[in-house]
């Protein structure tokens, strides 16, 4: 793997069969991307969304930064049950098997 990025199918493949690949959780706000948990990017993101709601006028109770799509990779009854969840509770979801 270090000579070449899998293919999306190819690492949902390898992640499905070794979940330690996988950094959970995973962020993104704009271009930056924090895996795991890391402090100092949350930080970042965190320093970034309080700049966007400056320049937009919204409040921290009102931001312009929320979750709308929920990934879960696995679909054993833990997968499943989260991925129901997130759901019923109106978040985009995609489950990969």
């Amino acid at each position: 793997m270090a000579e070449k990025t899998p293919s999306r199918d190819e690492a949902i493949r390898l992640m499905s069969k070794n979940p330690n690949l996988i950094k959970r959780p995973i962020a993104t706000r704009g271009e930056e991307i924090v895996l795991g948990f890391d402090v100092t990017a949350y930080m970042k993101i965190d320093k970034i969304a309080q700049v966007e709601r400056t320049r937009n006028n919204s409040s921290p109770e009102n931001p312009q930064w929320e979750v709308r799509t929920i990934g879960v990779i696995g679909a054993g009854t833990m997968g499943r049950g989260i991925a129901y969840a997130s759901a019923l509770g109106g978040y985009r979801t995609i489950l990969e098997m």
